[in-house]
C-alpha cells in the first residue's frame, strides 16, 4: 500500500511538472495574437474555415499556445532592449539591494560582485539565478518560491500581451473606417502595449526585491540549502 501511495505521489509530481511547462498564462497573449492574425488574414482575402470541429479547436489551441510563447519571447526582447530605461531600469536594482540587505555577509555571494574605484557595487546577472536556486531548493522557502515564480509568470504574461497589442495594429489599419478612428485605435493599442510592458518590468522588480530580502532573512534564520537538483523556472538571467 505504501508503494502504491509513493507511486501515486511521484505521478502527481510529474503531472505538476507537465502543467508547469504548459503554463496556461501563455494562452492569454497567444489567443489575442491569434485573433489579430485571423482578422488580418480575412481582410486580405484569405478564406478561413467556418464552423467549429474538434480538429479545428485542437489546431486553435496549439496555435494559441505557440503564439503565446513567441509573443512572450519577442515582447521580453523588446522590453529589455528598448524600453527598460523608459519603463523603469532594473539593471541596478540588485546592486542596490545587495548593499541594503548586506548580502555580502552570506558565504558564496561575493563572487558575483565587483567594486569600482568609487566603491560602487556592481552585481552580475549570476546572482539573480543563484538566489532562485536558494528559494527553489531550501524547504523552508517554498512559499517564497511560489511567490516569486508567480511574479515571473505574470511578468512573462505581460511581456506577451504587450507584443500582442502591437499585432492588432495590422488589422486596425485595414478597417474600412476613417483615418481619425484608426489613429485613435492605434494610439490606444500602443498605450496598452506600453502599460503591459511597464507592468512586466514591475513584476520583474518584485522578483528581485523578494529574492534579495529572502536571502537576507534566510541567512539569519535558516541553514545551508541542499544541493541543486534541477534548473527550474525563473533563471533566464533577467537580473
Amino acid at each position: 500500500m505504501g508503494s502504491l501511495a509513493e507511486a501515486a505521489g511521484k505521478f502527481a509530481e510529474k503531472m505538476a511538472d507537465v502543467l508547469d511547462v504548459f503554463d496556461l498564462s501563455f494562452f492569454v497573449a497567444g489567443s489575442a495574437s491569434l485573433g489579430a492574425l485571423l482578422v488580418w488574414l480575412s481582410q486580405n482575402g484569405v478564406e478561413l474555415p467556418e464552423g467549429l470541429s474538434a480538429e479545428r479547436a485542437l489546431v486553435a489551441v496549439i496555435a494559441a499556445y505557440i503564439l503565446g510563447l513567441v509573443t512572450y519571447a519577442l515582447g521580453r526582447w523588446v522590453r529589455r532592449q528598448a524600453l527598460e530605461p523608459l519603463l523603469g531600469d532594473n539593471s541596478g536594482c540588485m546592486s542596490e539591494l545587495y548593499d541594503v540587505h548586506h548580502l555580502g555577509r552570506i558565504p558564496g555571494l561575493s563572487q558575483y560582485v565587483t567594486k569600482s574605484s568609487g566603491e560602487q557595487t556592481t552585481v552580475s546577472g549570476g546572482l539573480y539565478s543563484r538566489l532562485w536556486v536558494l528559494v527553489r531548493t531550501e524547504v523552508g522557502l517554498r512559499e517564497t518560491y511560489s511567490l516569486v515564480r508567480r511574479y515571473w509568470i505574470l511578468s512573462a504574461t505581460y511581456d506577451g500581451i504587450g507584443f500582442a497589442a502591437l499585432l492588432w495594429l495590422l488589422p486596425v489599419w485595414y478597417f474600412d473606417t476613417g483615418i481619425i478612428l484608426r489613429v485613435v485605435l492605434s494610439v490606444l493599442l500602443v498605450s496598452a502595449a506600453l502599460v503591459a510592458w511597464r507592468q512586466a518590468s514591475m513584476y520583474h522588480r518584485y522578483q528581485i526585491e523578494e529574492l534579495a530580502a529572502t536571502a537576507a532573512y534566510w541567512h539569519t534564520e535558516g541553514d545551508t540549502p541542499p544541493p541543486v537538483d534541477d534548473p527550474g523556472i525563473g533563471v533566464d538571467q533577467e537580473g
